[in-house]
């Protein structure tokens, strides 16, 4: 069995996964169990032909890739599909696997990167192509810390919202790793999204921050860099709209606990939208413009 420390739980898999902060003892408590089970019948059975289920106490998901099974907060299974390809499947087990025991724990997993300065943890938000993975390592340059990349665990507590240490590697495409002092140093992981895994070590935050702010990256038809502050119930719609199995959930019943959870954490924190202009170099505009707002005042 390996051991690791993952969003401050610890885990037990029987599989290795390269980029965790592996333990060097077994601990006295297991948050997370991770194993391979016989899933394939149950599954055939209880999402009668439905590609998933979600739900409080057991979560029923499978792909081309695996049949997974998430119960009670604590457990998650796999069955590997005939010829998966094992890093996918891995990343399914970090991605959805644990998105879904967060869910049946209360807790939100956004699709996110999250960096951290003196005043807390900042999390960048965003869909695919929104520069993301750009604007967090320029940050990073400018005297970040590296929280979470892909996604960040949030947990309210009182009157404050936490996010918890992931593992200390970012994802990034071929054209950001072109850009890298040193290339080869980075593990290629997924051959469909061209994707790479860049340590970052040195940088890395092990322990949980309070969370300062949410910034939704969007690239639009602006001349300039935009920085403006979400209100109302939109702040509902851009945190329903981050979470990491947010396009899984719209195929789903509402769920009343979800949106009382969205709710709660945009009554705690402060969201911004930062629109940038299309095909333009603007990462130094938008740290300014977040310098603004946020007071990081790195160079």
């Amino acid at each position: 069995m390996y051991y690791y420390s993952l969003y401050g739980l610890t885990v037990e898999s029987d599989l290795d996964f390269f980029q965790l902060r592996e333990l060097k003892y077994k601990p006295e408590q297991i948050d997370v169990f991770i194993y391979q089970s016989i899933l394939e019948n149950r599954l055939e059975v209880e999402l009668e032909g439905k590609s998933y289920s979600i739900g409080k106490h057991s979560t029923l998901f499978s792909n081309k890739t695996v049949h997974l099974v998430v119960e009670e907060g604590n457990t998650i299974k796999y069955q590997a599909k005939e010829s998966a390809n094992w890093q996918s499947l891995k990343t399914y087990l970090l991605g959805f696997g644990f998105a879904f025991l967060f869910l049946q724990k209360n807790q939100m997993a956004i699709h996110c990167s999250s960096v951290v300065y003196d005043k807390g943890a900042l999390l960048l938000a965003g869909e695919s192509g929104s520069g993301k993975s750009t604007l967090t390592r320029a940050l990073i340059k400018a005297g970040f810390k590296l929280l979470a990349d892909d996604m960040e665990l949030v947990w309210a507590r009182g009157k404050d919202l936490f996010a918890y240490p992931a593992f200390p590697y970012q994802k990034m495409c071929r054209n950001e790793v072109a850009k890298l002092v040193n290339p080869q140093e980075v593990i290629y992981i997924d051959e469909m999204k061209d994707k790479f895994m860049v340590p970052c070590f040195s940088v890395f935050e092990e322990h949980e921050q309070k969370v300062i702010g949410i910034v939704i990256l969007k690239v639009s038809n602006c001349e300039q860099v935009q920085l403006e502050e979400v209100k109302g119930l939109e702040k509902l719609y851009a945190i329903y709209g981050n979470l990491f199995i947010r396009k899984l959930l719209q195929k789903e019943k509402i769920n009343s606990d979800i949106i009382d959870d969205c709710l709660k954490i945009a009554s705690i924190i402060p969201i911004y939208l930062l629109k940038r202009p299309v095909g333009v170099d603007s990462v130094e505009a938008q740290i300014d413009a977040l310098n603004i707002v946020f007071e990081f005042n790195y160079n």
